[in-house]
């Protein structure tokens, strides 16, 4: 059954009293309802004997039979008219009360709902200011805004896999039957894009995924990692790992994972001479590879980098190694100290005892093991160091 208005539809009809109206045919010039509006289908008709008139809402019941199924205005106090023998008139018509038109300042006011079977397209801008149960706006097509599209309440689909609701500030995508809900963000041009998708249904997951930010961080821009993409990590710790049924520190975790490909360092590969104070950036490298020979006796100074102190990268109870490897001419050079943010360190625990050495490698490497563990500041707020060391020789390597 559909509401159908339909043009020069007019029929005569005799009927009396208060019922279903028997109509006798169409006037000159006019069809019959059965012709313009269809067995079963409703329509808004007039009904007058040009004394008396009732408007309403009818159904169609049969070929010849209108039932007055709902009266909206009438002569009789908007009540179903009792009629008297004589002629009358049924023909369609467009009720007042259901038009809807444009008011004086051309805008549209429709106090029911409105329900659209196609697209429905606003160009300018869109205000819903009050949506509810007794005013819906259903759009069973698309709907395309080209202003701005406010909604007071919660925002969803018909399916109900479209949420945003903001008395909690969560905008939900909901997933259907086994594909899970899913994000898509698109590149400028659109011709690509990534999808954020929720874990697996099996994994049975309800958790919070928290961006990278927080005082650490303050407003610096960050690059999610990713498990399968290289990137360099920087500046992150390694806190205690569970393996198996354990828990066991981030060298354990070495020694027992199996890692798909080897294990590589930070190498920053020098042409210059050592001499002098070499500042030693840890922020950057770990091993440091001097390929010409060395020209004088040299010092490793260790720091996080221009900017950043050796105390700014490494907290108390941490520890940290690095590997610096020189070539050595005819001249057995060597290292004469290790300083920390510019401090030397003091005693420095070389393997083997206490002392330093006293003579490098001549035509050969010499390979530099430097181990340092922060323990507490002391009572004058200076970081102390526990600093081990190592020299190794090795025989000259032609680059």
């Amino acid at each position: 059954m559909a509401l159908i208005q339909a043009d020069r539809v007019k029929e005569n009809s005799s009927t009396t009293g208060t019922g279903n109206f028997a109509l006798g045919g169409a006037a000159t010039g006019f069809r019959t309802f059965a012709d313009g509006v269809g067995v079963s289908n409703t329509c808004y008709y007039v009904i007058t004997d040009d004394s008396s008139y009732e408007v309403g809402l009818g159904t169609l019941n049969a070929s010849a039979t209108l039932a007055r199924t709902t009266v909206i205005t009438s002569s009789n106090s908007n009540n179903a008219v009792d009629w008297a023998a004589g002629s009358k008139s049924v023909f369609t018509t467009y009720p007042g009360p259901k038009a809807v038109i444009l008011d004086a300042s051309n805008n549209l006011n429709v106090a029911g709902g409105v329900s659209v079977g196609g697209t429905f397209q606003v160009t300018g801008e869109f205000n819903l200011t009050d949506v509810s149960a007794s005013g819906t706006l259903d759009v069973a097509g698309n709907g395309s805004v080209g202003g701005t599209f406010n909604v007071e309440g919660d925002l969803k689909n018909t399916s109900g896999n479209f949420t945003v609701a903001p008395a909690t500030q969560i905008f939900e995508i909901k997933g259907s039957g086994s594909t899970e809900g899913q994000v898509q963000l698109n590149c400028a041009v659109n011709s690509h894009g990534q999808k954020i998708t929720a874990a697996d249904h099996s994994l049975g997951a309800t958790n919070t995924l928290t961006l990278p930010g927080g005082s650490t961080i303050g407003n610096s821009d960050a690059t999610l990692v990713s498990d399968t993409g290289t990137q360099t990590l920087t500046n992150k710790t390694f806190d205690d790992v569970t393996l198996g049924t354990g828990t066991a520190d981030i060298s354990t975790m070495v020694s027992q994972v199996a890692f798909q490909n080897n294990l590589r360092e930070r190498t920053s590969i020098n042409t210059s001479s050592a001499t002098g104070t070499i500042n030693f950036d840890i922020l950057s490298h770990n091993v440091e590879l001097r390929t010409n020979d060395a020209a004088a006796n040299f010092e490793l100074n260790f720091r996080g980098n221009a900017s950043t102190a050796f105390s700014a990268t490494v907290a108390v109870g941490q520890t940290t190694s690095f590997a610096f490897e020189s070539s050595m001419g005819s001249t057995a050079y060597y290292l004469t100290a290790i300083k920390i943010d510019g401090a030397t360190a003091s005693p420095v625990h070389w393997q083997g005892g206490t002392t330093a050495p006293s003579e490098g490698n001549a035509a050969g490497i010499d390979s530099y093991l430097v181990n340092i563990t922060r323990g507490a500041d002391g009572g004058s707020g200076s970081a102390q160091y526990t600093c081990l060391a190592s020299q190794t020789q090795f025989g000259k390597v032609t680059y």
